[in-house]
């Protein structure tokens, strides 16, 4: 899929080979930046974006499931109707973020080691 966003041009699955290829430190690879873009309905399902930055993205309706988002940067994003379910965030960075209430995203079964969430959310999403 191919999304245009303030005038950028953004083939997700080119990303997501370069991002492969960055971390396997080939030739060429390229960290994902998805730095300021409108991600809707879209599926990262099963996808490694260890180290990949979402700053300042708008996230509605997307699937993470199953991803590797170890490291990932998702300061002062917005998130709606989203899936981190069977994640993994360790050391993922939620710092800013505006997360939608708690039946509209989900992080069930998500590794959370060592996240940064700003502790408003903690309180919501995860009582014991």
């Amino acid at each position: 899929k191919i999304y245009i966003y303030g005038g950028i041009i953004m083939n997700i699955e080119k990303s997501l080979k370069l991002h492969e290829k960055w971390l396997k430190g080939e030739t060429g690879g390229k960290c994902a930046d998805f730095k300021g873009i409108n991600l809707k309905n879209v599926s990262f399902e099963n996808a490694n974006l260890e180290g990949a930055s979402f700053i300042g993205s708008e996230i509605y309706s997307v699937s993470f499931k199953g991803a590797n988002l170890e490291n990932a940067d998702f300061i002062c994003t917005e998130i709606d109707g989203t899936n981190f379910e069977n994640t993994n965030l360790k050391n993922a960075d939620f710092k800013f973020a505006e997360i939608a209430k708690i039946d509209c995203v989900s992080f069930k079964g998500a590794n959370l080691e060592d996240t940064k969430i700003n502790y408003k959310y903690f309180n919501e999403f995860f009582k014991a």
